[in-house]
């Protein structure tokens, strides 16, 4: 082989070596951002500055079937708007409807959605929770709004 085509096989090494890594790298912070966390044993938690938010799927995770979602906030902080999207397929964004209930420190709000049903036989999901912090002394602060994600996947059956 001719120090050329040497060369020429080595950058292509390089090169391809650098794309995989840079893949990797990609994939692997999707799951590193703050605020997210993913699904497991139908349960996630996420630290946040004022206290951990859990969310909390009652059974397992299934298209084509009316699922519901328990949520635990800490103190000062209010759901705003919960929709599901699809990750690694377009499948719209798919609101999810809650209703309050307090109950002691922590605010727990149950929710309900339907997720649809593709070809993929893996289908990967982000629940996009945003929040609202709020302050319960007469001034008025401003709010702040907190965007958390969860990440889960359903199987077909």
């Amino acid at each position: 082989m001719s120090n050329t085509n040497l060369h020429k096989a080595l950058l292509l090494i390089i090169f391809v070596g650098l794309l995989m890594f840079l893949y990797q790298h990609n994939i692997a912070s999707q799951y590193d951002k703050p605020n997210t966390c993913e699904v497991y044993a139908q349960k996630c938690t996420i630290d946040l500055e004022q206290g951990q938010l859990i969310i909390d799927f009652p059974q397992q995770l299934v298209v084509e079937e009316l699922l519901n979602v328990k949520f635990t906030l800490p103190q000062g902080l209010e759901i705003e708007q919960v929709v599901i999207e699809g990750v690694n397929m377009y499948m719209g964004t798919l609101p999810v409807h809650f209703e309050p209930l307090s109950s002691g420190s922590a605010i727990h709000q149950t929710g309900e959605f339907f997720l649809g049903s593709c070809h993929l036989s893996n289908m990967q999901w982000q629940m996009l929770i945003t929040l609202r912090t709020f302050n319960s002394d007469s001034e008025q602060s401003p709010s702040e709004l907190i965007i958390a994600r969860v990440l889960f996947s359903t199987q077909q059956r």
